[in-house]
This record gives C-alpha cells, structure tokens and sequence, in this order.
C-alpha cells in the first residue's frame, strides 16, 4: 500500500546503496531514480532489476530540478508507471568515491557544488534532505569516532564531505526543511560489483581467495574496520528519512573488526583455508588504520540498531556470491 503523500527522488539512484535504498521504498512510495551510470551501466542497471519506478539518466550537474514537476523527458526505463512530481524527500547519494582520485577540481564540483545545488532547490521548494556522508572525514581520529570530532581529511573525497556536512551543520540552525547527515562506514554487500577497486575489501578478498589466490592485505593485517552490511545501512538511511531532527549521523555496526579476522570468516563460508599475504609498502597516505562508529546519536534519534554481525553478514553475502558464480 502506498502512501499518497510522499515522492521520492533518489540521485546516484543506481548505485551501491541508491539502489537498494530505492528499491526497499518502492512500495510504499512513488520512487524515482536519477544516476548518470557512470562505473559501470551494464552492472549498474543490473542493480535496479526489480525496480519499477522512474529512472532519469542524467547528470546532476547539468539536470534541471523545474523537470520534475513536468511530463518527463529524460526516462530511460521500458516501463513508466507516472509523470514525474515534485519529490517531497530528496534522499542524495551521487559522489565520486574514489579515495585515490587527484583532481580535487573535479571532485568537490560533483561532490560539493552539486549537493549544494539540491539543498538550494531543496529550501526553496520545501523538500527534506537526506543525504550520504561519511566517515573518512575523520581519518586516523581516535576510536570510536564521534560526530562532534575535528576532522582529519586525508583525501580530497573526504575533504568534499566535510565540505558537504560544514555547510549543513550551517543551515540547519535555521532551515525550515529537515537535512540529515549519513557517515557511512565501511559498507560491503551485494550491489557493489560495479565500483571496482573502490568496492569494499571485503568482496576484493573474496575474489582474490575465489581465483585461488592468497588474499593481499596491507602491513600485518591487523588494522581494523567497522564494516557494516548493506541491509543495516538501506534501513538507517530510511530511518533518516522518517526522523523529525536534522543532524548528522554515524551509520555503521558499532564493532571494529580486523582484516585477518575477515579472512578467517571468508575462508570459513567458502570452505577454504588461505593465508594472507602480507604487502609491507602501502601506497596511499589517506589509509585509515581503524574505523569504528559510536552509534550513541544515530540509535538515540534514528532508532538505529545494527542487525548484522561481520559474521552474519560475511554468510549471507558469500551465498549471495557463490549463487552468482555458480558454485
């Protein structure tokens, strides 16, 4: 059953997360998709199988907002269910992810002024945010990471979501439209395929360990992370969007795991027993030694609890995986 008075837009809408969030909606909101498929469209229109809402492919950059509340010229799907309507909730996820990318001109364009242009239009037609943050703004702080923490950028994506969140931590002291913040952790789960080396380590140790390789993790392996399940992120970021209180929140399991520990649980759900292979000489100056969410604010004004362990979730994305590729 739908509920009549809420339209969503979701940009970056066939990606990882986009996807599975729009997807999760759709039956009880009018959902449209805009995403410019740009990793990957093969894989990426592969995420949105089941998705019978409207997709726009555009870029967001160059899309005009006043398109929504008009016949719909831009849709690339076979079926479409409904003229497109003004969205009641915007809910953003369009970003270049790649920590290793150098052109910062380019990335705080698509990052930054790109988010700013929806919150603009946003004000201006009174339509809540949610968007997606996270959690390299605080680079090698202490454990567990706070919102309230000073940020440590050590990449140029991590310094355009600071830019993103200092703007909203701005104008939500007197924005009549609710904004909320999402830092996402350390996310892996099934939709993710198409980021490539940006896709988390998790699914690049199981692909390694599937072609009978020996896992390769930096230093000695003990580095940790807090990686949380696809599952866990759709429902927090629709528990953003039903919160009545701005802010920004951490989004992850609220336990840290190391990368030797990821191995023995993939080597347990894949019945194989690799060792890892050491790489002494880590080459990029923005990795983070540990990650690990406090989740004080998110559970108290989001209602958000984790439900996967790295081992529940680890089992069920490897049978996901292993049905795939055809054990």
């Amino acid at each position: 059953m739908k509920v009549e008075t809420k339209n969503i837009l979701v940009t970056g809408g066939a990606g990882f997360i986009g996807s599975q969030v729009a997807i999760a909606l759709q039956d009880k909101y009018d959902v449209t998709v805009l995403d410019n498929f740009y990793w990957n469209e093969k894989l990426m229109r592969k995420n949105l199988k089941g998705f019978e809402g409207n997709i726009i492919k555009a870029d967001l950059r160059d899309y005009n907002f006043d398109k929504l509340k008009n016949k719909p010229d831009a849709i690339v799907h076979k079926k479409l269910i409904r003229n497109l309507q003004r969205p009641n909730v915007i809910i953003h996820g369009v970003a270049i992810t790649d920590t290793t990318v150098k052109d910062s001109k380019l990335i705080i364009d698509v990052n930054f002024r790109a988010f700013k242009k929806i919150l603009d239009y946003a004000e201006k037609n009174g339509v809540d945010v949610v968007y997606a943050s996270s959690a390299s703004v605080y680079g090698n702080r202490k454990v567990p990471m706070k919102e309230s923490q000073k940020p440590q950028l050590l990449s140029f994506y991590a310094e355009s979501k600071w830019l993103m969140d200092r703007l909203v931590l701005d104008k939500i002291k007197n924005s009549k439209i609710k904004i909320v913040g999402l830092r996402y952790f350390n996310v892996y789960g099934p939709g993710e395929g198409h980021k490539g080396k940006m896709a988390s380590m998790i699914l690049q140790l199981y692909k390694q360990m599937k072609q009978k390789k020996r896992p390769r993790i930096f230093h000695d392996g003990n580095q940790t992370r807090d990686f949380v399940y696809i599952k866990d992120v759709v429902n927090a970021t629709i528990l953003a969007m039903d919160t009545k209180r701005s802010g920004i929140y951490n989004v992850g399991s609220g336990k840290s795991i190391s990368f030797n520990k990821v191995i023995q649980v993939l080597n347990k759900n894949m019945g194989t027993s690799y060792k890892p292979e050491y790489i002494m000489n880590n080459p990029y100056t923005h990795f983070q030694e540990s990650t690990l969410a406090d989740l004080s604010l998110a559970k108290r004004f989001l209602k958000y609890e984790p439900n996967y362990s790295i081992e529940r979730g680890i089992m069920e994305y490897v049978k996901i995986l292993e049905g795939e590729n055809g054990k």
